[in-house]
């Protein structure tokens, strides 16, 4: 794969390939911004008064699981590197948690790699986001790993290529068996509330 392959071309690429191919998935939109188009906006939809949220999930996806279901809704935010030599594991981190506090059921970085690497290395990487997303608990996804953008797959942990939709069911039943216990706060909660009349989707 081409090393100039951007974040925003491999953010296409999934939403393009998963979209009516994930059991669920009733709804994908890219570059969804929480901030708004102004600061009356922000003011008006978070109870921030006159700060700023400049935030912009890569991926928002909607699931439910039969007609009728409570919606989950999920934010992705999408980091592309050469390969895990290049990387900056931290990077995403601050954008991702952030999420958690605007009213999704689950939230996920996700560190695709264009390159091959050191296993050794890929080893390291993994277990250091690992330890990041358990230290944050419950409705928090990490997945660092090999991106084929000619083949339209991911390269699991363990080696194997799936689909692009078989890798977004998978992040979903992982955030699934483990939603946010961000909303228990009320403030969240409420944020989720204007999340769902802002997209008009039904609660």
């Amino acid at each position: 794969m081409a090393k100039q392959t951007t974040e925003r071309t491999v953010v296409r690429l999934v939403a393009d390939e998963v979209r009516g191919r994930v059991p669920g998935l009733v709804e994908i939109r890219r570059d969804y911004h929480l901030g708004g188009p102004g600061p009356r906006a922000i003011a008006d939809k978070w109870d921030l008064g006159s700060m700023r949220v400049d935030l912009q999930p890569d991926l928002m996806l909607v699931f439910r699981d039969y007609p009728g279901a409570k919606p989950f809704l999920a934010a992705v935010e999408v980091k592309v590197f050469g390969n895990a030599d290049e990387a900056c594991v931290h990077d995403g981190w601050g954008q991702t948690l952030a999420y958690t506090q605007f009213g999704f059921d689950g939230v996920a970085l996700w560190h695709f790699f264009l390159e091959e690497s050191p296993k050794s290395q890929e080893n390291r990487y993994e277990l250091f986001g690992e330890q990041m997303a358990s230290a944050w608990g419950a409705g928090v996804w990490w997945f660092a790993g090999r991106f084929h953008e000619e083949e339209k797959q991911v390269t699991t942990p363990w080696g194997s290529e799936i689909s692009l939709s078989d890798f977004v069911a998978w992040a979903y039943q992982a955030l699934r068996q483990s939603p946010s216990t961000q909303l228990t706060k009320p403030y969240v909660a409420s944020r989720r509330r204007v999340l769902l009349a802002d997209l008009k989707i039904p609660a």
